[in-house]
């Protein structure tokens, strides 16, 4: 299975009329950016608009992409589950998430550069299987959400029947041991 082939499950969110380009096609172009080191949708476009036709083409484009704009509103449409998903079938490929005695390792961060004009700071708490370096789960904290409570909300979306889950030191509480 190649990776493109993850978004052909995903479900578009744009309506049929006036959809220039295919969701795979954007999905492909987003991807490629970021592995190219692009770090912006600015950077990915303007990427995009210096690759040759051939390359365009095995994209999935004539001879346009889409604008920052309409890959902004895209994404802002997308739903990341969808996507997270589709992703995690690609990387697991059929195999077992957990095996018995998994090691899953908690852990909290702080997107960068996530906080601008009055939007706030994108806090995520995952769940790391570490043998294999799959994120078993990942939800986004509330905000004045702490650590523990995201926790207790993201440990109970996930059956963990038989593995070890560790934490830093903020999970050391009476809540977690069981």
């Amino acid at each position: 299975m190649q990776l493109w082939n993850c978004f052909e499950q995903l479900e578009d969110p744009r309506r049929a009329s006036g959809r220039r380009y295919t969701l795979v096609s954007v999905m492909k172009l987003l991807l490629s950016g970021l592995l190219c080191g692009r770090k912006s949708l600015a950077q990915i476009v303007l990427w995009g608009r210096s690759l040759p036709p051939k390359t365009l083409e095995s994209l999935g484009f004539n001879r346009t992409i889409p604008c920052v704009a309409t890959l902004s509103n895209l994404l802002r449409r997308l739903p990341i589950q969808q996507v997270e998903r589709a992703l995690s079938t690609y990387t697991l490929q059929g195999k077992s998430l957990l095996e018995p005695g998994s090691h899953i390792a908690l852990d909290g961060k702080t997107l960068r550069a996530s906080h601008h004009e009055g939007v706030p700071l994108v806090h995520l708490l995952s769940a790391l299987i570490t043998q294999t370096q799959a994120v078993l789960g990942q939800l986004r904290m509330e905000e004045g959400e702490n650590e523990i409570s995201a926790a207790l909300r993201l440990l109970e979306q996930l059956n963990l029947q038989g593995s070890i889950v560790t934490g830093d030191a903020i999970f050391a509480q009476k809540k977690f041991v069981n």
